[in-house]
């Protein structure tokens, strides 16, 4: 009897065990973070190339976040072509901060393209604010299995700044992005509180002689909402470029509120050396 019970606890400890180093996207915080109590769920987990998955974040907030630094220490390898570490340090600040409390976004559900596919990102992404206080730490093991035979693997090209292809009738007005050095910075106006969109992506990569599309929708939802009224983002990149010669990625992205009326519309193209980038809407 007694050994029955210590084989079973044993079973239940090695299958908790696998569960949790099998998680694809998983908590690295720790317990000064100005995030607590964070849920971090994907389903379905694994990503499946021929199934929609929803990820979804939570925690509580104890302090207004007004900005801060994003630590990028990743490992891409995407649609059988672009190959890339990715380790960026980008300070920024964002006004209206995001209020302390309860915190939420949910991701999808998404439904990736049937090809091409095959994807792998692992790292890290660190948050701390202004101070240098750690906020949030998530880590990376996301695998999604390829259709195809990989194509010759390139790296990802910097992109520059979005030019904008909204309506007069956009939801986001006034919208201006200026560039100067590695200082972008993006001034507009909410017509309507915020709380969920979904964003039409569609974009062409190209890499020697290869030319992929990718089309697919992507829902979000936003706990607190993003506020109606003027909002203002300053974001400085002091990290190494990416590979100058690549992967070029152009196209489109739509965004909707939820009730399908357009907030915003971008056109994306890689960026221009030494250009000194202007949007004004």
């Amino acid at each position: 009897m007694v050994l029955s019970k210590a084989l079973k606890v044993a079973a239940v400890y090695c299958l908790q065990s696998g569960l949790a180093f099998a998680a694809s996207v998983t908590n690295c915080g720790g317990p000064q973070d100005h995030l607590s109590n964070v849920v971090i769920s994907l389903v379905p987990d694994p990503i499946a190339s021929s199934a929609p998955f929803t990820l979804t974040v939570s925690g509580v907030l104890d302090e207004d976040h007004v900005g801060g630094t994003l630590n990028v220490d990743l490992d891409v390898k995407a649609l059988e072509v672009i190959n890339e570490a990715v380790q960026k340090q980008i300070k920024y600040t964002i006004s209206p901060c995001i209020p302390k409390g309860d915190v939420k976004i949910v991701i999808g559900p998404v439904t990736l393209p049937a090809e091409p596919a095959g994807a792998t990102v692992m790292g890290k992404v660190i948050l701390t604010d202004t101070q240098g206080h750690a906020v949030a730490c998530v880590a990376l093991d996301l695998s999604i299995p390829a259709l195809e035979e990989a194509r010759q693997e390139v790296a990802l090209e910097e992109l520059q700044a979005p030019k904008s292809c909204g309506k007069a009738t956009d939801q986001l007005q006034n919208l201006q992005v200026s560039t100067q050095g590695k200082v972008t910075t993006l001034t507009a106006t909410l017509q309507e509180d915020l709380p969920s969109l979904s964003a039409a992506v569609s974009l062409k990569i190209k890499a020697l002689f290869v030319s992929i599309p990718l089309q697919l929708t992507v829902p979000v939802s936003i706990t607190p909402a993003l506020a109606k009224g003027d909002w203002k983002l300053v974001v400085e990149d002091d990290s190494p470029a990416l590979t100058k010669r690549g992967v070029q990625v152009t196209g489109q992205v739509v965004v909707n509120d939820a009730q399908g009326q357009e907030v915003t519309c971008l056109n994306i193209a890689p960026a221009v050396e030494g250009q000194q980038q202007a949007l004004v809407v």
